[in-house]
């Protein structure tokens, strides 16, 4: 048996498809012998029924039998004059070798992904660097998730207290409040990393719960001499509207207001939320006006958790918590309306790289994801793994952690005055650059913004740089 294939006069149907059909024919139990005929003459993505038409134009395209029998001499003697077995036709004009039977041995395909460069640890703060480097080594898993975590965790922490002002008389404000992503497979030991990276804001959290059990114990205390204090108020409110002395009454009436404030419960001191409502969320940034860290293991979750139904509103909330300076008011018909106004909430969490290419291809095609949320991780990295384990269980000098976790208890700390900040009456505290660094920032963003963000760039990519204008001085105000 005999099969002759007569490809179309493209590259598809060359380079792809005739090659699919010897590979179906190979596969057979009873094998034909399969040959190629390119027909001459074709035009650009001809066939055998332009072929026919050149020579028969009112043939309908399907009755060959009954067509002149000088016409299916000369399509015989066409074919003999151009026919090649099929392996032999595919070597000689394609490049691709075509077994019958099966294909020949596949070749390694090229990497199209560039190394990524190994992250240095000299761009940390240098109280940081030894104990960043003490936890990679240890957990065996990349500078970089350690560093990023650590940057976000310091510039929460810093939150709203102090700002910078990168122009020298514009009042553009900027609030380090980073958000930062770190990539991989489970095997990169993501989670270790944040673990160890963010012991320094647990421990502050922690030391906050026993300060707020003992301020609850001193309230409990003082709610026995204030509840007093009401009811006596309100009984002498009585006798004053009985006897008709309104100033008396409104006197009483501030006294018994001012008594029910002391009343109210002390707010516990959050630094990081992991899993929360936006309604919630609201309450807490009102009640921490310095900003909060919410940290996700994996980011995925929450990324995707913002397209249910229900939660149409979770996206612009959390996108307005970003620039750490914005507000926002949640109402709802179950209870009283939150009004949160300069909300700062850091983001920071794991992800693997399966979702990331997807989340980032869904949003390269535009729709709801396609709203800047991408974008605001500017602190995102997906470092190469790290190639030969190296079993490391060094002992961490006790020094080495107090020393870097004393500069996030600095931090928590920090009062504007402490660093000689300006103190607007109606903005926040904020410091410049001095000369130096504010020539470096001007000859920085412009080159950014006259060599980065133009020509040739994808919108989304020009979207992602554009917040570097922000990271840059963020990162000099840490």
């Amino acid at each position: 048996n005999v099969v002759v294939i007569h490809p179309d006069n493209d590259k598809p149907s060359k380079q792809r498809w005739t090659p699919a059909v010897v590979k179906k024919l190979g596969e057979l139990k009873n094998k034909p012998r399969v040959m190629v005929c390119e027909l001459p003459d074709l035009p650009e993505k001809g066939d055998m029924v332009d072929w026919i038409q050149q020579r028969l134009p009112n043939w309908d395209g399907y009755d060959l039998v009954n067509a002149p029998e000088q016409l299916k001499e000369q399509l015989r003697d066409t074919i003999r004059a151009n026919v090649t077995e099929a392996d032999e036709w595919s070597k000689n004009n394609h490049g691709i070798e075509v077994i019958q039977g099966g294909w020949s041995e596949p070749e390694e395909l090229p990497s199209i992904v560039a190394p990524v460069p190994g992250f240095d640890v000299n761009l940390l703060p240098v109280k940081l660097q030894d104990w960043a480097q003490h936890g990679a080594e240890n957990l065996n898993a990349p500078l970089d998730y350690i560093a990023v975590a650590s940057m976000v965790q310091a510039g929460s922490i810093l939150g709203r207290k102090v700002t910078i002002h990168p122009k020298r008389f514009e009042r553009w404000c900027v609030v380090a409040n980073l958000w930062g992503a770190i990539i991989g497979p489970p095997s990169m030991k993501k989670s270790p990393a944040i673990k160890y990276a963010l012991r320094p804001i647990r421990h502050l959290q922690r030391l906050a719960m026993e300060l707020h059990e003992q301020d609850m114990a001193a309230y409990h205390r003082d709610m026995i001499l204030l509840e007093g204090q009401i009811d006596q108020a309100k009984l002498e409110l009585k006798r004053a509207l009985k006897k008709h002395d309104t100033d008396e009454g409104r006197r009483l009436a501030d006294e018994i207001a001012e008594l029910q404030e002391q009343a109210l419960a002390p707010n516990a001191r959050q630094y990081y939320v992991s899993d929360s409502t936006i309604e919630k969320l609201a309450i807490l940034l009102q009640e921490n006006p310095n900003g909060l860290l919410q940290e996700r293991d994996e980011l995925m979750g929450w990324l995707r958790g913002m397209e249910k139904q229900g939660r149409e509103q979770d996206r612009p909330f959390y996108l307005e918590t970003w620039e750490g300076d914005g507000s926002y008011t949640v109402h709802r018909m179950s209870r009283e309306s939150v009004h949160c106004n300069g909300m700062a909430l850091s983001v920071f969490g794991g992800i693997q790289p399966g979702p990331t290419s997807e989340y980032v291809a869904d949003t390269l095609r535009g729709g709801v994801r396609d709203d800047g949320m991408l974008q605001r991780f500017q602190l995102a990295v997906w470092p190469d793994p790290i190639a030969n384990y190296r079993y490391s269980d060094k002992l961490q000098e006790s020094t080495v952690y107090a020393t870097a976790e004393s500069v996030f208890f600095h931090l928590n700390d920090l009062a504007a005055v402490d660093v000689g900040a300006e103190i607007p009456e109606d903005g926040l505290p904020f410091l410049r650059f001095d000369d130096e660094a504010q020539q470096l920032f001007i000859d920085w963003i412009t080159t950014l913004n006259t060599t980065k963000l133009t020509g040739d760039i994808h919108p989304a990519m020009q979207s992602h740089l554009s917040k570097y204008e922000s990271l840059m001085p963020s990162l000099a105000l840490i």
